[in-house]
């Protein structure tokens, strides 16, 4: 499994909405521009796959992209508080 967040800031409203969609497939928004993943190595993958296709993951302008791995034992670790879900072990396809 890979544990990771992606962290993002678009100026464009249309290029923002592309990139969402995207990650809706895969992950939880746990914040306006924050989502988190727990999935396969291969969903990942996949998912890479459709940001590049979308020439996401490129020095854009006005944009900001940034995919931040962690290990399954620092995502356990993380102290969460208020309305949000724990997605540490629980593989699967989330929907909003």
């Amino acid at each position: 499994m890979e544990h990771f967040f992606v962290v993002y800031d678009f100026s464009d409203d249309s290029r923002r909405a592309k990139f969402v969609k995207i990650l809706e497939k895969y992950g939880m928004r746990i914040q306006y521009s924050i989502f988190e993943f727990s999935i396969t190595n291969a969903r990942k993958i996949e998912m890479i796959g459709l940001l590049k296709n979308g020439d996401f993951l490129q020095n854009n302008k006005n944009e900001a992209i940034m995919i931040i791995p962690i290990s399954i034992d620092i995502a356990k670790k993380i102290l969460r508080y208020g309305e949000t879900v724990n997605l540490v072990g629980k593989a699967g396809i989330f929907f909003i």
